[in-house]
């Protein structure tokens, strides 16, 4: 009955975002309405209205409904709700921006979406916090609780119950702690502890407990299963703390591997939708950019053969994802036997670790040296990227000779596809003289990933490659 009154009210909430979304558009659609004098403009744009918001309701239901996220209070900061009902917003937007561009109509009222667009996230984001502050008021004074009862008395069971006490908006009451063989709670408070692990149907029997809270230490995980069936047989959601995973442990999650139910952890945050979206970006940039350079291109090449012997392009193997070999492409911004002479400069070397790095390399050509100082050298690797080997954002990819120099630590930033550009290119490139520091930045950047963060980063290295910064 519970889940059936749940559901009921996610419905009720997600017809008032629809209703939110429709006063949204028809307030935008007000606003430019009153410039309009004309009786036959004023009709054209009633009926243009019309047609939009039903084509943008269906839009917006479709992604709103799969953000559950965007209808969850409990326990929830105002501006983590406002980031998680933004999220569907801004994907809504996309597909209709899409829409309208296809159809040809989104200069003609782009500045009616926009004003949109802002209005939906404004009366949202607003109508959240109504909902937000009022479930608060009744919980701090006893009204729309949930009942927990918290299975274990280690370090974790009692900071959860801290935890609870101390936000009581949170709308969380705790029955108690189950003692698993008898023991005083981690915090000392031996009053907590209502009974045994064997005590716990006897408890859900007689005592209104919405959720259980399981906190068992690595060794009793065995004892786990039958907590969790009894939970499932009355009914009662059952939450399952694993204590062996860290605040800075990689990320994890619940999967199904061929039939058998794995805690899955990877070093790199998998979103495979946004990965896709990654993707998509790079094929179409890189796509554009071959085109669109193709006259610097033969440029390029002209002045590369004009300068010195050898080929245009310097092909070499580099490792990507996973160790993963492939060719990489760069114009060629040396002479031709550089790498035969690399031997009799190492004792030159400027940068710490296994990567080799120099100041005035004498095997750079005249040409070789103004392609570098703006990076044009990297343009080839456009070419990469359209293949699928790198990426526009990601770390450099490194040589399998550096590889076999690298710390176990350090490989972690293969774990990525590569890229042209990331955090080490637009925080000075070769003023960083110490490798350690280089992938540090690799790494943060594999952990901070996101669709945001690259835009940023592509937005940096423009004036970056442009002015010449940090360049050798």
């Amino acid at each position: 009955m519970i889940k059936e009154n749940l559901q009921l009210l996610k419905r009720l909430h997600l017809v008032s975002d629809l209703t939110l979304t429709a006063v949204a558009f028809f307030s935008s659609f007000l606003a430019f309405f009153i410039f309009a004098s004309d009786p036959n403009e004023v009709a054209i744009l009633c009926q243009r209205n019309c047609y939009l918001v039903a084509i943008i309701l269906p839009i917006w239901l479709f992604f709103l409904a799969k953000s559950p996220q965007a209808y969850s209070y409990r326990m929830k900061a105002f501006h983590y709700i406002a980031i998680q009902v933004l999220k569907p917003i801004l994907k809504a937007s996309g597909v209709l921006i899409a829409y309208l561009t296809v159809t040809g109509n989104l200069m003609e009222i782009r500045n009616q979406v926009i004003l949109f667009i802002v209005l939906d996230a404004i009366f949202m984001d607003l109508f959240r916090r109504f909902i937000q502050s009022m479930l608060q008021f009744f919980r701090v004074r006893g009204r729309n609780l949930k009942s927990f009862l918290i299975v274990g008395t280690g370090k974790q069971a009692c900071e959860f119950f801290d935890l609870a006490k101390s936000n009581s908006h949170w709308g969380i009451s705790v029955l108690g702690l189950l003692s698993e063989n008898g023991d005083c709670p981690h915090n000392g408070k031996s009053s907590l502890v209502i009974g045994n692990l064997s005590d716990l149907p006897r408890i859900l029997n007689r005592n209104p407990v919405d959720e259980v809270y399981i906190s068992l230490p690595m060794s009793s995980f065995h004892k786990v299963e039958n907590l969790v069936a009894q939970c499932q047989v009355q009914g009662i959601t059952a939450h399952v703390a694993a204590d062996f995973i860290k605040a800075n442990a990689p990320t994890f999650s619940a999967n199904d591997l061929f039939g058998t139910p794995v805690l899955s952890f990877s070093a790199v945050p998998r979103r495979l939708d946004l990965m896709l979206i990654k993707r998509i970006v790079d094929i179409v940039v890189s796509s554009v950019m071959l085109l669109l350079l193709s006259p610097v291109f033969m440029i390029i090449a002209m002045a590369i053969k004009l300068d010195s012997k050898g080929p245009i392009f310097y092909r070499w193997k580099v490792v990507g994802h996973n160790r993963k070999e492939f060719n990489g492409y760069k114009f060629r911004s040396m002479v031709a036997a550089a790498d035969g002479l690399k031997v009799q400069l190492l004792s030159k070397n400027e940068m710490k670790g296994v990567v080799f790095k120099i100041k005035n390399d004498p095997r750079i050509t005249p040409v070789g040296k103004f392609l570098r100082k703006y990076s044009l050298d990297e343009l080839p690797q456009l070419y990469n990227v359209f293949k699928g080997d790198m990426s526009l954002v990601g770390p450099r990819p490194p040589l399998q000779t550096e590889i076999d120099g690298f710390a176990d630590w350090q490989r972690r930033k293969l774990s990525v596809k590569p890229g042209i550009t990331c955090l080490w290119q637009v925080s000075g490139r070769n003023r960083i003289n110490d490798f350690d520091e280089w992938v540090k930045l690799d790494l943060e950047y594999i952990d901070r990933w996101s669709l945001w963060l690259d835009l940023k980063i592509l937005a940096r290295t423009i004036p970056a490659v442009i002015t010449g910064k940090g360049a050798s």
